[in-house]
């Protein structure tokens, strides 16, 4: 005989949107639901689909197949995708079910949720029409990417948001919520046993109490009683109180009373009824539901409690073994099954209550949505470093020594820290989680201009609110437009994942990366500014014909932010739109010196047989006198006081870029000290505020990339986690 788990799974689909799909084409979903046990596959069966939208015409793109139920899978319906950023809403709900063999000491093998990207080519035939001939005459579809997502068994019933994100190859969001709860168990004897029904509570007290050399008992004393009841009686109560208490919230939160009404929902739930249990209150009177709903949608509960088993008795309870009063097995075993039942059935009606709400509000996904981004934020946060800087000399001296001494330092601790106390959470992605491991540090300096300072800088605990703040002259604007500078010998895909990443978080940001450089970044950097400009104003003379302007920001790596630099001086007329300046790696101080000797050398051939006049430009090697060079031309700081934010990040393995050329902060140990301290001082004398940060990433392997110091140059463009980390923890700069 075994013990089986009987698990329920709610996953409700809301939306796919295409972030950047590479091929235009018909797309679907694959979803299937197992565990491993004994290396074998064992799958959730999909009883179930409810689909609550209906096409728009005969003709509608995205119903160019219906859902349907394959084996142990479930296949979405298949729809037809053609522009960036669209967007095809699901509302559905897919039902699965599982039977689990249930361990003694309940350490479950974890569920596995596999999420499949499904594609077919139409050859460039993408009217509506020819995708449902197409789905007519049978689609090929292939996988083109998958995410696995990873459940622990629900000793509580669980409810989350999955935002099921695809590779960067095949960058898309599913919108999911998945909901699941342990609803009873099954006692089963082999195949080959055959006995009556009459028979089960014989062969259960066979199973559940058995003498130390295997024999089965016919006497059991209390404390066995208790434990064993405990053991499988405690995961029923957990998933009953969570369900209860996640409906109560949902209701409350979800739900407005005219809608409550609307739909039955007003009703409370009644707490968990056992034999055991004390006397129920009276049934609340409507201000008591009202006052209890509105009670519990203003509570928040980001942790989950523990779910361990215990052995201790619940709460309030009367003991099982006094309730029984009896030492006889089969008495007990009887005992026990008419309360699991019990409390099953009870679990049963609340969940299928709490799949009617789900039914009927879009609004449960939002508070899950808001969870999620919170624990989001708390995890990345462990790697985060802030504090307030005041100077009287915002490109003030610093000794990159320290900086760098101070970053490996709190990575080594951090890293062990996270090694040793890092608990995986019910729900993760399979892969995207552990990626935190590689997650770089980041010390982050909010520099304050303060002239009341006589000598240095002060460093103060705690962040200054005002640093935050956003311009209150766009602030009321709903568009934001970000414009994305590539580097040198560079194209507009070198920032494409880091501009999906944004898209991802912030969906209603534009985003709009510039390609009128791609083959010219051997040019002037003033005639590539200007080439800028102009690509810039086309687009927003474009872009307010169908919408107003709110905020424009820039966002340059390496020489792309000198070349944002150099168009400014021609987009005067927006600069009550100026939001955000966020430069990666730029050596905003030219290249005059701390580079690597490498780079050196590089540079030296592209300026002696390609006549690259940027580099030379870079290298102050345009003019004899440095203060006629373009660097220091550009560093009269014209419309860097336009912008809300001014972000400089900078890495001290960048050995590629002076780091304290992508700081803006002068040394006092090279010998063109006093031309790069003049530079730094007028490039930053009308703003009060700049925000500096450093990114130490985790070492891996060494490369040939590393050892030339470029590795760090290009990590900030494909780092996922530091992605993340500007992105979740920054939302004032990209909304």
């Amino acid at each position: 005989m075994s013990v089986q788990g009987v698990i329920e799974f709610a996953l409700r689909l809301e939306s796919f949107r295409n972030v950047d799909l590479f091929h235009q084409g018909v797309y679907g979903l694959r979803f299937s639901l197992y565990y491993m046990s004994d290396e074998e596959k064992n799958f959730a069966y999909p009883y179930n689909v409810i689909i609550n939208t209906t096409p728009k015409s005969n003709l509608d793109p995205h119903f160019i197949q219906q859902m349907h139920v394959k084996d142990f899978s479930v296949e979405s319906r298949k729809f037809l995708l053609r522009y960036c950023d669209e967007v095809v809403d699901f509302n559905e709900t897919i039902y699965f079910r599982a039977d689990m063999e249930i361990k003694e000491d309940f350490k479950q093998p974890h569920f596995k949720l596999l999420t499949e990207l499904l594609y077919a080519d139409l050859k460039g035939k993408l009217a509506p029409e020819d995708a449902f001939q197409a789905a007519g005459d049978g689609l090929e579809m292939i996988t083109l990417s998958e995410v696995i997502y990873v459940l622990s068994f629900p000793r509580s019933f669980k409810s989350s948001y999955v935002p099921i994100i695809f590779d960067d190859d095949h960058s898309s969001i599913l919108k999911a919520t998945l909901h699941y709860v342990l609803l009873d168990y099954h006692f089963r004897g082999n195949l080959n046993e055959k006995k009556k029904k009459s028979d089960l509570s014989q062969s259960v007290s066979e199973f559940l109490f058995k003498s130390k050399n295997g024999s089965s008992k016919a006497y059991a004393g209390n404390v066995e009683t208790d434990v064993i009841y405990n053991n499988f009686m405690k995961p029923l109560i957990k998933n009953f109180e969570k369900l209860r208490e996640h409906y109560m919230q949902v209701v409350g939160k979800c739900l407005n009373e005219k809608e409550r009404n609307k739909y039955g929902f007003l009703t409370i739930p009644q707490t968990l009824t056992l034999p055991g249990s004390a006397i129920q209150a009276p049934y609340p009177s409507l201000k008591e539901i009202k006052d209890t709903l509105q009670r519990t949608a203003a509570s928040t509960e980001d942790n989950e409690p523990e779910d361990d088993v215990g052995e201790e008795q619940v709460k309030g309870e009367i003991p099982f073994s006094c309730r029984i009063a009896s030492h006889d097995t089969r008495t007990i075993a009887t005992a026990m099954l008419m309360e699991f039942n019990m409390v099953a059935g009870q679990i049963f009606q609340l969940w299928h209550r709490f799949l009617e709400v789900l039914q009927k509000s879009k609004s449960v996904s939002m508070v899950l949505v808001e969870k999620n981004q919170i624990l989001i934020r708390q995890r990345l946060s462990t790697f985060l470093i802030r504090r307030v800087m005041r100077s009287k000399d915002l490109g003030m001296i610093v000794d990159d020594s320290k900086i760098e001494q101070t970053l490996r330092s709190v990575r080594e601790k951090k890293y062990e820290m996270l090694n040793s106390k890092m608990k995986l959470p019910h729900i993760y992605d399979e892969v995207a989680f552990f990626n935190y491991q590689n997650c770089p540090i980041m010390v982050e300096e909010f520099c304050l201009l303060d002239t009341t300072i006589p000598n240095g800088t002060i460093e103060l605990a705690g962040i200054d609110s005002s640093m935050l703040s956003r311009n209150r002259k766009t602030s009321g604007l709903s568009s934001h437009i970000i414009v994305f500078a590539h580097g040198y010998q560079g194209n507009s895909n070198d920032m494409r994942i880091l501009k999906n990443r944004i898209s991802l978080v912030f969906p209603s940001t534009f985003l709009f990366s510039s390609t009128t450089n791609e083959e010219n970044t051997d040019l002037s950097i003033a005639e590539l500014g200007k080439k800028l400009a102009d690509e810039v104003i086309a687009y927003m003379e474009e872009f307010a014909t169908y919408r107003p302007i709110g905020k424009l920001s820039f966002i340059g790596h390496s020489l792309g932010g000198l070349i944002i630099r150099a168009a400014l001086p021609h987009l005067s007329s927006y600069s009550s739109h100026m939001h955000l300046f966020l430069t990666l790696s730029c050596p905003h101080l030219g290249v005059m010196e701390g580079a690597s000797n490498i780079l050196k050398a590089g540079m030296w051939v592209l300026k002696k047989f390609k006549k690259c006049i940027s580099f030379k430009e870079l290298t102050f090697a345009d003019n004899e006198n440095p203060i006629n060079g373009l660097i220091y031309k550009l560093s009269d700081g014209f419309g860097l006081d336009w912008f809300s934010h001014m972000i400089l990040i900078s890495s001290p393995q960048d050995h590629y870029i002076p780091h304290y050329s992508a700081r803006i902060e002068a040394p006092s140990n090279l010998s063109h000290s006093s031309v790069l301290r003049e530079m730094a001082k007028k490039l930053l004398s009308k703003r009060e505020r700049i925000h500096r940060i450093d990114v130490h990433y985790k070492e891996e392997i060494r490369s040939f990339d590393q050892w030339i110091g470029r590795a760090a140059h290009i990590e900030c463009l494909e780092n996922n986690k530091f992605m993340d980390s500007l992105v979740y923890l920054h939302p004032e700069l990209f909304c």
